[in-house]
């Protein structure tokens, strides 16, 4: 499971009141040895679909073939003042980068539901 959010510059608050808005928690990430990968950013639909098409499958990949991790992390950052993303993916100490929450498939096994995904979007947007 992922989280994203986007910040539009065009919405009438600034990015960083909106981000202020945000519950978010604050941690420090492990300094560690990572492959580093620059991406062009338009702020727009073009990187959005190249960014999970292309970029993510090709560093997920990367990591499975070259890192001994049970877990593989991929962190960004995106600029639109310089119009580029970085990706990090690192070589080791993956685990560390949970902050002490579970990983994705633990968590995921800790739900109790049998519904499928269809099932909750459906509950969801009240159909």
């Amino acid at each position: 499971n992922e989280v994203c959010t986007t910040i539009n510059s065009s919405q009438d608050k600034s990015s960083q009141e909106r981000f202020n808005e945000k519950d978010y928690e604050v941690g420090r990430l492990p300094s560690v040895d990572a492959t580093v990968v620059q991406f062009p950013f338009t702020d727009g639909l073009f990187s959005m679909i190249v960014q999970n098409f292309k970029v993510l499958p090709a560093l997920a990949k990367y990591a499975r073939e070259k890192h001994d991790e049970k877990t593989i992390i991929i962190s960004s950052t995106c600029s639109p003042k310089q119009q580029m993303c970085t990706y990090y993916v690192p070589h080791t100490g993956s685990e560390n980068f949970f902050q002490g929450r579970p990983d994705t498939a633990t968590y995921k096994k800790s739900l109790s539901t049998d519904l499928s995904i269809w099932e909750i979007l459906k509950r969801k947007l009240g159909l």
